[in-house]
């Protein structure tokens, strides 16, 4: 190619690529480039924008009284409640969570604030386990509050089992295994008052598997057939555990999952968000 100079030279193949592009769109690629990244970062601005609203409008839905006493695990199970609000209205409107690192009973209405709380007697045995006692011997060795997404009712309770616990006696379903809500045992109630009151929530570990609270007929009045009972994991051996509620896996904390990571970095958020 000449120049108005007289001087030769030849053009070099990106030039030529690039020439082409200008010419077939008629924009600079350059420019192009530049548009395409003022773009996709105003786009990844406005889904930030979106993701924060969305984490602040869950916070005003929120009970923080109660989410700041829960541990992970409940943070979870909480969160995931309200953020699953179609499949939650298929089931009563009230929810029952147990603590059982805490033993402490939470009774969340449809508001998502609490109703009603108290203090509880579990399983003697700690852990994460199916109960499986058939025996008076069994309950310090298979006597656990097993953990899981469950639901209680009035169906299948035998006669002595009424006799036993009362008529506010609430089966928890758990294939194979027998375990209530229930009241107070008549035989020693000043015994099972005192561990209900003790600050230390091994102390409360007295039971055959099933959840005792000393105020049933209150906690009755918030109970429908067929409502929901979560039962957290309890923390054996130093090891925290959670429940993932899309699997309804009881996994260690430890032992981190993508799933995991990503409530990590939600509940961080709702920390930061929470205070503003």
């Amino acid at each position: 190619m000449s120049t108005g100079a007289g001087v030769t030279y030849k053009k070099l193949a990106s030039d030529t690529e690039k020439d082409k592009a200008s010419t077939s769109t008629g924009v600079d690629p350059k420019i192009a480039a530049a548009e395409k990244e003022k773009f996709d970062k105003e786009e990844k601005d406005k889904a930030e924008k979106k993701h924060i609203q969305e984490v602040k409008d869950l916070i005003a839905k929120m009970d923080m009284k109660l989410y700041d006493q829960l541990p992970f695990s409940g943070k979870v199970s909480y969160v995931d409640l309200i953020r699953n609000d179609i499949e939650r209205k298929e089931y009563p409107p009230n929810t029952i969570m147990v603590d059982p690192d805490k033993a402490h009973l939470h009774i969340i209405g449809p508001d998502n604030k609490i109703v009603y709380d108290c203090p509880i007697l579990l399983g003697q045995k700690e852990g994460n386990n199916a109960n499986t006692v058939t025996t008076e011997g069994d309950p310090a060795k298979n006597g656990y509050t097993p953990p899981g997404y469950f639901t209680l009712g009035k169906q299948d309770i035998n006669e002595q089992d009424k006799i036993e616990y009362g008529g506010y006696a609430w089966r928890i379903y758990m294939e194979g295994q027998n375990v209530f809500l229930h009241g107070l045992l008549p035989e020693d109630v000043t015994g099972q008052k005192q561990k209900l009151n003790s600050p230390t929530a091994s102390d409360n570990r007295v039971s055959w598997g099933c959840i005792r609270a000393e105020y049933i007929a209150k906690i009755s009045e918030y109970l429908r057939e067929g409502g929901r009972i979560i039962i957290l994991p309890s923390t054996v051996e130093g090891d925290a555990m959670w429940i993932d509620p899309t699997t309804y896996e009881v996994l260690k904390l430890s032992d981190p999952t993508p799933r995991e990571l990503e409530y990590m970095k939600l509940l961080t958020e709702i920390k930061k968000y929470a205070k503003m």
